[in-house]
């Protein structure tokens, strides 16, 4: 396996953290654990699934949930002298983890429970980014998860809402155009005008750039 460098920092610190935590105090959020299980199957006897948003706030942008230089910084030093313990008391973890749950607080509870759940583009928001819809069902229930999927997507076709930026970002902020990205083979393709590809059906650059890949 991998040293240390192998991993992100703040996979290290979560790592150091649950080396600190005593076994009573594990044992006691597993059963916690149980009792969320309970909770889940009794609730999903009066009901086929629960949904919920996959994210709480439209979809970040790279880098926005990137641990703060100053919080870095602290854990580097922390995890060199192996304070994993005096890392449990100042209460970063638990900074860190609700920072995180700030955009995602509804996928972990199928993550502690062990449930399948699923999330489906149903909406999109205004930028064109799609924020799923999640379906949490009971234990064994993939196959209606998956026979739920099948008609969302039969009754409202996400297969050609591509946004625009993901297709063409490095286009309009790179040039000359796709230099970054060699194995597009589209130079020809790409020596047109922004305008021109700005003013293409978006149904023609998905085909373009599907048959590409």
């Amino acid at each position: 396996g991998c040293g240390d460098e192998g991993f992100e920092l703040d996979t290290l610190a979560i790592a150091a953290f649950g080396r600190a935590t005593p076994a009573h105090e594990y044992v006691k959020c597993q059963t916690r654990w149980q009792q969320y299980m309970i909770a889940m199957d009794t609730f999903l006897e009066k009901y086929d699934f629960w949904l919920t948003p996959a994210l709480a706030m439209p979809p970040a942008g790279i880098g926005a949930m990137a641990t703060p230089p100053w919080q870095q910084a602290a854990l580097k030093m922390l995890l060199k002298v192996g304070g994993e313990k005096l890392l449990m008391k100042t209460g970063m973890i638990e900074q860190m983890a609700m920072e995180n749950f700030k955009y995602m607080p509804f996928t972990q509870f199928a993550n502690v429970t062990g449930v399948p759940a699923m999330s489906v583009p149903l909406h999109w928001c205004q930028n064109g980014l799609p924020l799923g819809s999640q379906f949490v069902g009971g234990h064994g229930d993939e196959g209606k998860l998956l026979a739920l999927a099948a008609q969302l997507e039969a009754a409202a076709p996400w297969f050609d809402k591509v946004p625009m930026q993901c297709l063409f970002g490095a286009y309009l902020k790179v040039r000359p155009p796709f230099r970054a990205y060699p194995q597009y083979r589209v130079s020809g393709f790409c020596r047109a005008k922004r305008r021109r590809i700005q003013n293409m059906p978006l149904s023609f650059l998905c085909a373009v750039v599907t048959s590409l890949a």
